[in-house]
């Protein structure tokens, strides 16, 4: 409002020192302004979002994804994701397009620009931890005063025309990428998605899978129909995931309304 600072043009502003500034810097006027108050050390340990530990490698690990997409892309890292939007993908651990619109911060621009590569990292750490579910949370109703109670959503089921859409893996693929493909054609055309807990429940129901402590392995049917154990290497050592060859991707795709029927309780 005093003339002497002014924003730049181009796509990220900054501010600028006017000519009028010239009064400041050389006729030694004193301007008195306000400046906000330093937080203390304590204030900032207080304002820190805590992540759970397992989370908190997965946070580190989208932070070096998010260094590398801004150096290539000559931006602030800030400018690609906020530190806010990468702690809800580890809170809410997306991994499909439309799971990771839901995350704050993301429209279809940056869902366009570096979703899948923030998609692929999160899927590779939810295999490596064994995480099958994905975390489902309640958005926030945009006016308080129109807040209601949570309702089931109604399902609404894909036409066999469009599950034709569906373009199968030629190689034995993760089961989290399948569902991801499938999702994307259902939320083209606006159907209800579906979630790895229920392909993977559907899979143990038909006989294909079996649960072995935390860990969800091929049965002998499964094994005998082509899905495979292959082991990784991971920060935290070597880990085995199930990949699902074509028959299995299509007894899938087939089965998609049976998966959003069926009943993981």
């Amino acid at each position: 409002q005093t003339g002497y600072l002014e924003k730049s043009e181009g796509q990220y502003s900054v501010l600028q020192l006017t000519s009028k500034s010239n009064e400041i810097l050389y006729d030694k006027i004193t301007v008195d302004m306000k400046l906000a108050k330093e937080k203390t050390k304590s204030e900032k340990r207080n304002s820190k979002v805590t992540l759970p530990q397992d989370r908190e490698l997965l946070y580190a690990k989208l932070r070096e994804l998010r260094v590398t997409i801004a150096k290539e892309q000559n931006v602030p890292a800030y400018v690609v994701f906020s530190d806010n939007s990468l702690v809800d993908m580890c809170t809410r651990l997306p991994r499909t397009s439309s799971q990771f619109t839901n995350v704050s911060g993301v429209g279809q621009k940056k869902l366009l620009q570096y979703g899948d590569i923030f998609i692929a990292e999160i899927i590779d750490f939810c295999v490596e931890m064994g995480i099958d579910e994905v975390i489902e949370i309640e958005e926030k109703p945009h006016n308080k005063k129109n807040k209601k109670t949570k309702e089931t959503k109604e399902i609404i089921f894909p036409s066999s025309d469009i599950l034709q859409e569906i373009e199968f893996f030629e190689e034995p693929t993760q089961i989290t990428t399948i569902t991801s493909k499938i999702n994307d054609i259902l939320k083209l055309h606006e159907y209800t998605t579906i979630t790895v807990l229920k392909v993977s429940n559907f899979l143990i129901s038909i006989d294909l899978l079996e649960v072995a402590g935390k860990n969800k392995i091929p049965t002998i049917k499964g094994f005998d129909i082509g899905i495979i154990r292959e082991e990784r290497t991971g920060s935290r050592g070597d880990y085995l995931i199930n990949l699902y060859p074509p028959v299995v991707q299509k007894i899938i795709v087939d089965s998609v309304c049976d998966i959003l029927a069926f009943d993981n309780k």
